[in-house]
């Protein structure tokens, strides 16, 4: 009985030991793995994860055998080949700064300048035998181009017709006046052109006077003409229109003085009037100097 129950006894210890040394040896590795499901088995610690390395620090992947080299990727300054050689940086145009009007210089250096005027002519007094003799008003439509040769200066050419009074004769003589005149002239601006331009002209014309009628004879006519060897104006043009390429139309005011000598004189009147019969004769060659104080307004175009 004894020696059955040591035996029992043992084999119990026996397979006692042998359970606790396979449970020794089994434990490192059940502590090694990991929990199901993530957990982490008790009594064990977490560490921390180590930061990862920056992309720059990896290192590239080999390829798969047999693949082509892959092509090295381009620098991050590099462009692509569809883009083109690097243009220069587009920069803004400069516009001119503003000139203000009162600085803008109107004067041009060629071309034509066209002109119109409507003045009033009237004659100081003197002797019987000069151009304005019984015509002390005139009332002139005058007419000019010029060209210029340069921004200060140009030549020309004008010409007027007028209406003219008379003072030697009644009404019931039925007189009447008109005159013509034509010329050269040469006119240079006063100053840079601004909003207001002054200007000099000087001009020699050639006048033609024509008096129909005379002092009781309303059939009696003369004809006059006369050389002026100055007619001098002065004025100035306001800017009403600015145009490219300095192209303007102006208009303002002008003053002078227009003097000359008769040079020749035909007519005829009837001393006794026409039942006289006794016509003289008016012809003369010469005669004595005349002179008009003129004023009036002109416009200027450039075309």
């Amino acid at each position: 009985m004894r020696s059955s129950l040591r035996l029992g006894l043992g084999s119990s210890t026996a397979a006692l030991a042998s359970f606790l040394i396979v449970a020794a040896l089994a434990s490192p590795a059940l502590a090694d793995e990991p929990a199901p499901n993530g957990a982490q088995p008790a009594g064990t610690a977490l560490e921390p994860l180590p930061p990862p390395p920056p992309s720059s620090a990896l290192p590239p992947s080999a390829p798969p055998p047999g693949a082509p080299p892959a092509q090295a990727a381009p620098a991050p300054d590099a462009l692509p080949s569809w883009a083109g050689p690097p243009s220069a940086p587009a920069t803004r145009a400069e516009s001119p700064p503003d000139v203000p009007e009162r600085e803008v210089d109107t004067r041009r250096a060629e071309g034509i300048r066209l002109g119109l005027d409507l003045g009033f002519e009237r004659a100081f007094s003197g002797s019987e035998d000069r151009l304005n003799a019984g015509t002390p008003t005139l009332l002139p439509i005058g007419a000019s181009i010029s060209f210029r040769t340069s921004p200060s200066l140009l030549l020309g050419f004008h010409g007027y017709a007028a209406l003219d009074s008379r003072d030697d004769c009644i009404a019931a003589d039925s007189c009447r006046a008109r005159a013509y005149a034509f010329g050269g002239h040469i006119e240079t601006p006063l100053s840079r052109g601004t909003s207001f331009i002054p200007w000099l002209r000087y001009a020699v014309n050639y006048e033609i006077l024509y008096q129909g009628g005379a002092p009781l004879d309303p059939a009696g006519h003369v004809y006059r003409g006369a050389f002026d060897f100055f007619d001098l104006r002065v004025g100035g043009d306001f800017v009403i229109h600015r145009g490219s390429e300095g192209r303007t139309a102006r208009i303002g005011p002008f003053a002078g003085l227009v003097g000359g000598v008769l040079t020749n004189q035909t007519g005829v009147s009837n001393i006794n009037g026409p039942s006289g019969a006794q016509p003289r004769n008016l012809e003369r060659s010469s005669g004595s100097a005349h002179l008009w104080f003129a004023m009036g307004i002109r416009g200027t175009l450039d075309p």
